[in-house]
């Protein structure tokens, strides 16, 4: 939003942003929302008790943690979610910024065909990791490719497999696409090329 692309303007270059929002989304299961399994998309506190579940149920995991560190770990996790649930993210936000930049393309006169959607995902959830679901992962996904395809940009996801070197059982699966993900980006037509499962 502040780049200023009057002095080196050429119609050979492409302006790509990255979209990640909202992050506690996106983020659940990395860092320090490592233990957060289940936070919804769209946001909805109706949702809160089973994320809540989902979270307790990855904690309870790890059989080193004493059982005040799991009370500890599981009570940053409420405030997590709760935190987001309260930033009510929607589609209507998604759509308001993608809306900022289309602004910024027509105050800069850029044809929308010159920007450029170089990344975006959300961490999966797995038995043993958090992250989110695949329906919220289907829906978030989905909305935000609408939105790149409305805008008229091009778009690129992150990553097809194994998300951020996940630990997976044979390289064969690591390589593998993930279904819901190519459902939601709408190349479900591409599964005939998909490896055949072990």
């Amino acid at each position: 939003m502040q780049l200023d692309p009057a002095e080196f303007d050429d119609e050979r270059l492409l302006y790509s942003f990255h979209f990640y929002e909202p992050l506690d989304f996106t983020h659940q299961g990395v860092a320090e929302a490592s233990d957060v399994k289940g936070a919804p998309w769209p946001a909805d506190e109706v949702a809160t008790p089973l994320a809540l579940v989902y979270s307790k149920l990855l904690i309870g995991q790890d059989e080193s943690l004493a059982a005040n560190d799991r009370a500890k770990k599981l009570a940053e996790v409420r405030r997590y979610i709760e935190s987001y649930i309260g930033d009510r993210w929607d589609e209507d936000r998604l759509k308001a910024r993608f809306g900022e930049v289309r602004a910024w393309a027509e105050r800069h006169d850029l044809p929308p065909s010159r920007l450029f959607l170089g990344e975006f995902s959300a961490m999966r959830a797995t038995d043993h990791r958090g992250g989110a679901l695949d329906a919220d992962r289907y829906r978030w996904l989905s909305a935000v490719r609408r939105e790149a395809e409305a805008l008229g940009a091009p778009w690129a996801y992150w990553e097809y497999s194994n998300p951020h070197g996940m630990s997976l059982t044979t390289a064969d699966e690591s390589r593998r696409p993930d279904i819901v993900v190519l459902e939601a980006l709408g190349l479900a037509d591409k599964r005939a090329s998909l490896p055949a499962a072990e």
